[in-house]
């Protein structure tokens, strides 16, 4: 009850730059994980002494290429979702308060003012900081461990076979805090939007 559709996160999405902008993202996400990684495997090598014949001005030259390009792309995602978090929070704010200034007199009539304050305020805080930072770390953290996964299967077939059991634990796992989260939420919100009202009334 109360989930988030489908339709919420396109919309979102679009709010950012659309769909170009998501795959750009996304990409950059995977080329910084992918040049972290071979430069760790580009140290393992060399520390192992299988590049004995290479000088070491050619292995530093290489790993500082591959390192450097890694920040590089580390940056410049940053710099798309902050901007894609900027765009987005100003369209919502636009479309937000358009709605507020149109809606009926019957609207402010039912609705009270400290539930519109709290969409002004609290939620919209939420939209500006919260979300992004949270799907940043989200995108981050994913891709690192599709990265892991994908080394030690590589070195380690037999950790494939582990795969399900776990993927099925952290689903159920995930499912039970977001259906705890969710309703502490909005516990949290009816019982804000009294004290906006009362501090606006007085």
């Amino acid at each position: 009850l109360g989930g988030v559709t489908s339709e919420i996160y396109k919309s979102y999405f679009k709010s950012v730059g659309g769909y170009s902008f998501v795959v750009t993202t996304l990409s950059c996400f995977a080329i910084e994980i992918t040049l972290r990684t071979m430069a760790d495997w580009w140290l393992t090598t060399y520390s192992r002494g299988q590049t004995l014949s290479w000088s070491p001005k050619y292995f530093l030259s290489i790993y500082l290429i591959t390192v450097l390009v890694s920040i590089a792309f580390s940056i410049f995602k940053t710099v798309l979702m902050s901007v894609g978090s900027l765009r987005a929070c100003k369209k919502f704010h636009e479309g937000m308060l358009r709605r507020v200034f149109h809606a009926p007199m019957s609207f402010f009539d039912t609705t009270p003012s400290g539930r519109v304050l709290n969409r002004f305020s609290k939620d919209q805080n939420g939209i500006d900081d919260q979300l992004m930072f949270s799907l940043f770390m989200f995108l981050n953290q994913s891709f690192v461990a599709i990265g892991v996964f994908i080394v030690v299967s590589f070195v380690t077939p037999l950790f494939v076979s582990l795969l399900m059991p776990l993927g099925y634990l952290f689903y159920y796992s995930q499912q039970y805090y977001l259906t705890s989260c969710r309703e502490l939420q909005r516990i949290e919100s009816i019982t804000r939007s009294p004290i906006y009202a009362q501090l606006s009334e007085t």
